[in-house]
């Protein structure tokens, strides 16, 4: 039952990770793309490959570069779950309100506990135990999840554009500080993607999530 559950909040995030941000204003290094690639440029399969690194962001966090980063590295992630105004009311996401699990989906704060399958809660810190789990304690992740009730309802948009500009708006009244979110830096070298535990002015990574798929996207 377990790795069903970790199964099934797996493609969850995945589905949910196709409608991130793409506005340039707010991109996070290179447009919000992401993925995995080899020394030839080619996506890779074999985590074990030497060669393999992050697209555009670290596959693991106890390394800055060639040398370890500090021993309070993580990367940081911001998941924002968005709804239409009038969008239908669910048991586990009411209507105009925030998901019942809003809080029970990623840790603020990273975990020493040095067994990295107990590190992180199961239930309360799901995002932050799948991804320390799958790395074998190898990449941190924490972050905050935020809910956003737009202004208008799903006909009111004329482009997801106009959605993202609407939801980074409301991020900004309540994140006050974006530099906690902002820790790597990528820099290619000798034609390989190169992670640095280093601050470049960008927010790393958002995770959006729609309640339906209504609006222009849809």
């Amino acid at each position: 039952m377990k790795k069903l559950i970790r199964k099934i909040f797996f493609i969850f995030i995945l589905v949910s990770f196709f409608r991130l941000l793409a506005v340039s204003t707010c991109v996070s290094q290179h447009g919000f793309e992401c993925g995995f690639i080899d020394s030839s440029g080619s996506f890779s399969s074999s985590i074990f490959d030497n060669q393999f690194t992050g697209l555009t962001k670290p596959i693991r966090t106890d390394l800055s570069g060639d040398t370890s980063s500090p021993s309070s590295a993580v990367f940081p992630v911001i998941i924002v779950f968005v709804q239409f105004l009038g969008d239908n009311d669910d048991w586990q996401w009411p209507a105009g309100q925030p998901p019942l699990y809003l809080d029970s989906i990623i840790a603020e704060t990273k975990s020493y506990n040095s067994d990295w399958w107990d590190a992180y809660d199961e239930n309360t810190e799901q995002f932050s135990d799948y991804w320390l789990e799958v790395s074998r304690g190898k990449f941190h992740v924490t972050g905050k999840a935020f809910s956003v009730v737009l202004d208008k309802n799903a006909n009111g948009y004329a482009s997801d554009h106009e959605i993202n500009i609407e939801i980074w708006r409301k991020l900004h009244e309540e994140i006050v500080d974006w530099r906690p979110y902002d820790r790597w830096r990528d820099t290619l070298i000798n034609g390989q993607m190169k992670f640095y535990y280093e601050q470049d002015g960008y927010v790393d990574m958002i995770y959006k999530v729609h309640k339906n798929n209504d609006g222009p996207l849809g």
